[in-house]
């Protein structure tokens, strides 16, 4: 009777301790620096990234670089071609991205971006959109991995002094198998060189309005 109760209240145990880590998430802190990153993996090999930090540049800025898919290959890191297509009056779009990581083959997504907030006209306000794969949009080109499992969002709202905060979050399938160390590094670096990227782009926007503005007055 005793070694029942025993294995009982051990079954118990765990069954708690499983129920406190789901309730948790699961979620695994990947950078804890000013841009926070944290990752866990999902049922049928996906992954979710989430991550939250600050962008030096106005939110009208970050979404015109967030929404303006087209433009990737020239600024996001490993994207080498990128092309936006069937977009709608709100900004709405589908998108095509190839990109080729280290250490693995090509990678290829189409993705249908929706905008579901926008800046107002004077630039005020926050900027939210979201996006999920359609796969069969656009035929499979060879040796290249084709990912079917995308969705993600940006929210981005104003800071003091014309900053930002973002926060970014995504799920997907990496397409294949790859190295478990590969995925790691590919969670932290591939969002701080995503962040970066954005930051840069944002601000040249940002500067390049100022010029029109000068020269105009």
């Amino acid at each position: 009777m005793r070694k029942i109760l025993s294995l009982l209240l051990a079954a118990a145990f765990v069954l708690s301790a499983a129920r406190a880590f789901a309730a948790e998430g699961g979620w695994k802190t990947v950078e804890s620096g000013p841009t926070k990153i944290k990752s866990r993996d999902l049922p049928g090999g996906l992954k979710e990234v989430w991550a939250q930090g600050r962008i030096d540049a106005p939110v009208e800025h970050v979404q015109a670089t967030l929404m303006d898919s087209a433009s990737f290959a020239s600024f996001m890191p490993y994207v080498k071609i990128s092309k936006a297509f069937e977009a709608k009056p709100d900004g709405s779009h589908l998108a095509y991205t190839r990109i080729y990581p280290p250490f693995v083959a090509p990678r290829d997504y189409v993705l249908d971006v929706k905008l579901d907030r926008s800046v107002a006209a004077d630039g005020s306000g926050e900027f939210r959109n979201h996006w999920e794969a359609v796969p069969g949009k656009l035929k499979q080109f060879k040796k290249v991995v084709r990912i079917d499992h995308n969705t993600g969002s940006w929210h981005v709202k104003p800071l003091p002094g014309g900053a930002s905060l973002a926060t970014y979050t995504f799920v997907v399938d990496p397409g294949s198998a790859i190295p478990g160390f590969i995925a790691k590094k590919a969670d932290r670096k591939g969002v701080l060189d995503t962040w970066k990227a954005i930051e840069k782009e944002a601000q040249r926007r940002e500067a390049m309005r100022s010029a029109q503005a000068s020269a105009r007055s």
